[in-house]
């Protein structure tokens, strides 16, 4: 399904006048068609989707990422719903597989996605969670197994 644009989301065309300002992170963007049909857009929404494992479906967080632990620690900082978050990971020997998920130091509980290789994400519902988005920063930490 297409999501909207919001006023913190540009849609295509305004991520195009403002890319300077997305790659030095001052413009929240989602990624894929919406930042660009080719290229850097899509190489990004990669990033994001496949390797962090962020996404929306809808009115739910879907995090599922496959890292290798040498990225143990590593900080990636994505917007949600045009508020300031940062995603901290501690991967364990598997890389996969979410043991837990905490947002501004409260654990967040949601549904374990299928995967017939690996131990699947977490498929999390944001309208109980906006209530603990703060509007300067928020602190993600997600444990992988």
């Amino acid at each position: 399904t297409t999501r909207v644009p919001t006023p913190h989301s540009p849609d295509r065309y305004a991520a195009y006048a403002n890319y300077a300002q997305i790659a030095h992170g001052r413009m929240a963007f989602d990624g894929g068609w919406r930042v660009y049909s080719s290229g850097p857009g899509l190489a990004i929404a990669i990033l994001v989707r496949s390797l962090f494992g962020l996404r929306r479906a809808g009115a739910d967080l879907i995090i599922d990422p496959v890292l290798p632990r040498a990225l143990d620690g590593l900080n990636v900082t994505y917007p949600i719903d045009g508020l300031p978050c940062r995603f901290s990971y501690h991967v364990g020997v598997h890389g996969c597989g979410v043991r837990s998920v905490h947002l501004n130091g409260i654990e967040v509980s949601g549904v374990r996605l299928a995967n017939p290789y690996r131990t699947g994400g977490v498929e999390i519902a944001l309208a109980p969670l906006l209530p603990l988005l703060a509007p300067a920063r928020n602190e993600w930490l997600i444990t992988l197994e």
